[in-house]
């Protein structure tokens, strides 16, 4: 019992502590997240097939590798995905966009929309002023060549 207690306290503090806030209505959702999860985990060794033992693990080597790969990985990872939303990948499209009107703004709407549905571009920015569209593709593409729907 002493056990449960403690899951549900560690949890309701990591729900606190990941929520990022403390008010009433977090703190009534963290008790009942945390409830449930420490009722689950009090009834399922009861009903489970198999059962697991974590003795003999060794923790300090595990968590160690753990984080020295996580640290080596994470900046790989993260250049990596970087490198598409470089600006190597952003092209500007004419877009005829005369004036501020409902129609031409549900156009702008519509063609940003349009553009950005396709797998391998989306519009970054309507620069209306400059009748234009930064849109960002994956692999090179064509502008199109009517400015009044450019998809």
């Amino acid at each position: 019992m002493i056990r449960t207690g403690a899951k549900f306290a560690l949890l309701l503090g990591c729900y606190l502590l990941f929520a990022g806030q403390l008010s009433t209505d977090e703190v009534i959702a963290g008790v009942c997240c945390a409830a449930a999860a420490a009722a689950v985990s009090f009834t399922v060794p009861f009903i489970a097939e198999r059962h697991f033992s974590f003795t003999g693990v060794p923790w300090a080597k595990l968590i160690g590798r753990t984080l020295a790969s996580l640290a080596s990985d994470v900046p790989k990872v993260g250049m990596r995905l970087l490198r598409p939303v470089s600006s190597a990948g952003l092209q500007r499209w004419p877009l005829a966009s005369p004036g501020d009107d409902p129609r031409t703004t549900a156009r702008r709407a519509l063609v940003t929309l349009a553009a950005s549905l396709a797998p391998n571009s989306y519009v970054a920015a309507v620069l209306g002023g400059r009748g234009e569209l930064l849109v960002h593709s994956l692999a090179p593409a064509e502008p199109p060549h009517d400015p009044e729907w450019p998809l």
